[in-house]
């Protein structure tokens, strides 16, 4: 691995920073996710435990929004997950097997390991299995291919793909995916649809401040270990919140396949598990990696997509150093998640990518809200749809309460502006304070996107009074932790500016947003950095950062035709890869040859 070019940060959002490989050598990987395959150029935290429910303070809820506001996932006390655990019982393929509801209405699509993933084409049927029973994705012997033309979800037609570009021998079943399966079932209350299974999910326990807004769905996801869901937005700016279902030890189970040894590696292991909250262990269930705010295009290189028709998408288990920056800083810091059954929940902020691994034969349940407090999530999430050839789902929420002018007016604004009123400074609470900005953040939204926010016109100049009069305090204050004078508005005002960054056309020149899980721009911002990225097999491989756009674009069409004209699926005896291991390992200079010629 190439020297960094950049000092590396110890901290992100307060939290300690690993190598990933040295945090995931603790998790028991699947075959399909080699840790031999991981880059050491990653950096990663650890999601965060926060402490029980009932300590009668306000560090749960406090320590919860600063971590959300960071953009960085949670795991909440088991308390809030309890109830969905007893309801479940020891065993969770015991409660979804239970003959009562263990059988569909009608079958359902379950998706096999790889489908969306990089190179592939999301109409495949050959990633597609059709599947009468929750017992059919353990034991599938009888589940059959489904065709491509059946719709994928009853909300969203399947997604139209000009084939005619392809190939013959990149046709759309074109390839054989393992014959691993996973099932997520969102409870539609259509028995016509869906079994009568309980929704487990409507157990969990939110904290008070997410509660304003609305639940948009609730799900149970059935998984065997190697299923993948690759990077992803969630759908419409919500907070999701998930926990594994218990699971009675088995001997097939896995757990972690190193013991810590150093000071460091103890704490790592402590952090991902919660082995002292369980004596009797829980089962590492999924395995989340999430990249921070604003990082989605390095994961998801949707453009791309657009032109090759395919996933263009980056898989960091089969991702070696060279096809990644030549300066490792440049790269986002992830945070990393390890669930486990019937441990603590996992809630995780909007708008923030992530792939997700099963570890384990596993049942997850989740459930997802839109949370009033939070609404420049939703703003940012709608402003990115605009970009996207197909059209997401959207809640309804979002389509239609957050559409009404009456609902605005006169619900959504007025409880807002009772919880700002509510939480006053005179006790001089830290939650308080981050309540009244986080009031600040969501009126400051629903006036600044009449688009998705409805108001009659008098009501939304009668807001901006509000605002100006009542919110500006917490608007216009600076930032903690920022390098920059930043302040809350300003970073509102960055964070839905969602433009191209690609030019001249998708897959050139890349530049790396500068608040990807690295410091806001300063008063003296450092030079503008560019990417030159190709593509090879749906995968991103990344030249050495540049200073203008026009080296970039240089070096790109030199990129560019080495991988045109060697079609070998080695990247190690590749062109392509024999250029960049040279451009970014260069020979050390000598002196004395210099000198004599």
């Amino acid at each position: 691995m190439s020297a960094s070019h950049s000092s590396q940060p110890s901290q992100y959002a307060g939290l300690p920073v690993y190598r990933l490989v040295d945090v995931l050598k603790f998790v028991p990987l699947p075959p399909n996710c080699p840790l031999s395959g991981v880059s050491a150029k990653w950096r990663c935290v650890l999601a965060p435990k926060i402490v029980a429910a009932n300590s009668g303070n306000d560090h749960e809820a406090e320590s919860a929004l600063r971590f959300f506001e960071a953009g960085v996932p949670c795991r909440l006390s088991r308390e809030r997950s309890s109830a969905v655990h007893a309801a479940c019982g020891e065993d969770a393929f015991s409660f979804v097997h239970d003959p009562r509801w263990n059988r569909f209405p009608k079958p359902k699509i379950a998706f096999r390991a790889g489908w969306a993933g990089p190179g592939t084409q999301m109409e495949s049927e050959a990633y597609h299995k059709l599947i009468g029973s929750f017992k059919d994705v353990v034991d599938h012997v009888e589940a059959v291919k489904i065709p491509a033309t059946i719709s994928l979800t009853p909300s969203a037609a399947t997604p139209v793909v000009d084939n005619s570009a392809v190939a013959p021998a990149d046709a759309l079943d074109d390839v054989q995916p393992q014959d691993i399966l996973n099932l997520q079932m969102f409870h539609r209350s259509d028995p016509n649809i869906d079994p009568l299974i309980p929704v487990l999910a409507e157990k969990l326990e939110w904290l008070d401040a997410l509660q304003e807004g609305a639940v948009c769905d609730n799900a149970t996801r059935v998984s065997q270990r190697g299923a993948v869901t690759w990077w992803h937005l969630d759908d419409s700016g919500e907070f999701v919140m998930q926990t594994g279902l218990p699971l009675r030890p088995r001997p097939e189970h896995l757990f972690s396949p190193s013991t810590p040894a150093t000071p460091e590696e103890k704490i790592i292991m402590s952090t991902l598990y919660c082995h002292d909250e369980s004596p009797s262990g829980q089962v590492p269930t999924k395995l989340f990696v999430y990249g921070p705010p604003n990082s989605y295009d390095w994961f998801s290189h949707d453009d791309e997509g657009d032109v090759s028709a395919r996933i263009a998408a980056l898989d960091i288990f089969h991702c070696p150093d060279d096809e990644l920056p030549d300066d490792e800083s440049l790269l986002p810091i992830l945070c990393v998640a390890v669930l486990e059954s019937g441990g603590r929940p996992l809630i995780s902020p909007p708008n923030i990518p992530h792939a997700v691994f099963s570890l384990n034969n596993c049942v997850m349940v989740e459930q997802r809200r839109v949370c009033n407090l939070f609404l420049e999530e939703v703003a940012y999430f709608l402003q990115k749809c605009k970009r996207w050839q197909n059209h997401p789902i959207v809640y309804q929420y979002v389509e239609e309460q957050l559409q009404n002018e009456g609902v605005v007016r006169e619900e959504i604004i007025p409880t807002l502006n009772a919880l700002f009123h509510t939480h006053d400074d005179e006790q001089n609470r830290e939650l308080d304070r981050l309540i009244r900005k986080r009031v600040a953040a969501a009126l400051y939204t629903i006036y600044t996107f009449p688009e998705y926010f409805k108001l009659p016109e008098d009501a939304r100049k009668s807001l901006g009074s509000l605002i100006d009069d009542k919110m500006a305090e917490y608007l216009n204050t600076r930032l903690e932790g920022d390098v920059a004078p930043w302040t809350l508005k300003r970073r509102l005002d960055d964070h839905w500016e969602v433009k191209d960054k690609y030019w001249p056309k998708p897959g050139c020149v890349f530049a790396p947003p500068r608040n990807a899980g690295n410091a806001h721009a300063s008063s003296n911002p450092a030079p503008s950095t560019y990417l030159p990225v190709v593509y090879r097999l749906g995968h991103p491989v990344y030249g050495c950062k540049k200073a203008t756009v026009a080296e970039t674009a240089q070096e790109y069409h030199h990129m560019a035709r080495l991988r045109d004209v060697d079609k070998t699926s080695n990247w190690t005896t590749s062109a392509l890869a024999k250029y960049l291991a040279t451009a970014k390992h260069p020979a050390p200079k000598d002196d004395l040859l210099d000198e004599l010629f």
